[in-house]
């Protein structure tokens, strides 16, 4: 098999189908102005370059910038000396009508024993990628620009996962120089615990995600950890994936102001544990103490919701106490209905200066009427604040009709004392009334 003429059909192929990229072939001329003459160059490098003859060396030099061309023709006679050629430039391309950027790179051999010198040559169009750089360029010096005056820690790196940029903050927030840090893999700074953390987020950074608040501890220059909160995002440009960039936030105030906290509210947590232990020991004295009372005893917030009640409510208003509870005080004090007016008068004795009491008729669960006598008393909280009332009735339907029949007895005593005609003796007329004479009759 011929494997010459295999490597030249594959290179061949290569080169006709090159699209962004061109292949050439030079050989020393001293007869030509550029010393050098094209024996070989791909189709390509019409479309690369914008050439109008692709064969003559000199036609290659028509395009590149002025700027750029005097730098190209220098390093150009260097490659006689040194046998390499690499070089980026600028050209302008007459069919695309646009400042492109090209890089040309080639190797020479031969030169020497009355060998022809020979270069072998690529020649590239890099504008996407010198675009690229651009942006790139102009998004890190604001990046930078916003890292000078920030509080916190900004940092960039790589798709390799090195730093290749940390703001100052790193010396004061990490102890380390922004030049020890670079070229680090970020692995390097991050506690063991929380490493695969960090590695699954930056395999979502890799693929386009943005990591928010993500806590990390970041290793201190000389030991020990920093708690910090990371956010990070990709770095997109031109459609391509070209770094991470991101900022980490020192939470060491926060975190040691969330263990205080934490001390704090297991504190209170077992105050509130105490405190309601002692309530209800309290509360089941107070009960112990009004279920033995003679006197209905009930509490209610401020609208008339019932929220505790004695056993002696209970049989004068319900079956059991419980049943009492969530229902509406002056809705038992009330007269036909009349919750309003009940809930008015008792509020206005509330406010009398002596020991305030009103008596009214109600209607117990047995259907019988009754009178009770209510005392009652607002209760309020540490900050002065009305929180309930609290009432006590006693039972003075005994009393009321005692005091009934008593003032109808003194009614008829007292028409009976009125009445003229009362005989104090048969047959006998009732006395002249003291200092006066009776006239006779003539």
């Amino acid at each position: 098999m011929n494997w010459k003429l295999n490597d030249q059909a594959c290179e061949r192929a290569l080169m006709e189908s090159a699209t962004n990229f061109a292949i050439y072939r030079l050989v020393y001329d001293n007869r030509r102005p550029h010393l050098l003459r094209v024996i070989f160059a791909s189709p390509s490098l019409v479309d690369v370059m914008g050439v109008s003859d692709p064969m003559k060396f000199e036609t290659w030099f028509e395009n590149i910038h002025p700027d750029e061309r005097e730098g190209v023709a220098q390093a150009n006679m260097r490659a006689f000396e040194t046998g390499k050629f690499d070089e980026g430039f600028r050209i302008y391309h007459p069919q695309k009508k646009e400042t492109r950027w090209i890089r040309a790179l080639s190797t020479s051999v031969g030169g020497e024993n009355d060998q022809l010198l020979h270069i072998l040559g690529l020649i590239i169009d890099v504008t996407e990628q010198k675009r690229v750089e651009t942006a790139l360029m102009e998004s890190n010096e604001r990046f930078k620009s916003i890292s000078k005056i920030s509080p916190h820690l900004i940092f960039q790196i790589d798709l390799e996962g090195r730093v290749t940029y940390f703001s100052d903050m790193a010396d004061t927030i990490l102890g380390y120089s922004p030049g020890e840090m670079k070229g680090k893999l970020y692995q390097e700074f991050i506690s063991p615990p929380m490493l695969q953390s960090a590695v699954e987020a930056f395999e979502n950074l890799l693929s386009g995600k943005a990591v928010i608040n993500l806590e990390l501890d970041l290793l201190k220059k000389g030991g020990g950890y920093v708690p910090c909160e990371v956010s990070a995002g990709p770095v997109i440009i031109k459609d391509n994936l070209v770094g991470i960039q991101a900022i980490a936030k020192d939470i060491s105030s926060r975190k040691e102001a969330a263990a205080i906290l934490e001390r704090y509210r297991d504190r209170l947590e077992a105050m509130v544990v105490s405190r309601t232990k002692e309530f209800r020991e309290s509360e089941e004295r107070y009960r112990s103490i009004v279920e033995d009372m003679p006197e209905m005893v009930c509490r209610f917030l401020p609208d008339g919701t019932i929220t505790f009640a004695n056993r002696d409510c209970g049989k004068c208003f319900s079956e059991n106490a419980d049943g009492l509870l969530g229902h509406n005080f002056f809705e038992w004090i009330s007269k036909n209905g009349e919750k309003e007016d009940a809930e008015k008068e008792f509020k206005s004795f509330l406010e009398k200066p002596y020991p305030p009491y009103f008596d009214n008729q109600i209607t117990s669960i047995d259907g019988s009427a009754k009178w009770i006598r209510w005392t009652g008393r607002s209760l309020f909280d540490e900050k002065g604040s009305l929180v309930e009332y609290q009432a006590v009735g006693l039972d003075i339907t005994a009393q009321k009709e005692a005091a009934t029949k008593k003032g109808k007895l003194d009614q008829l005593r007292n028409r009976t004392q009125k009445s003229p005609t009362t005989p104090i003796g048969r047959g006998m007329m009732k006395p002249p009334r003291r200092g006066h004479c009776r006239k006779e009759s003539p």
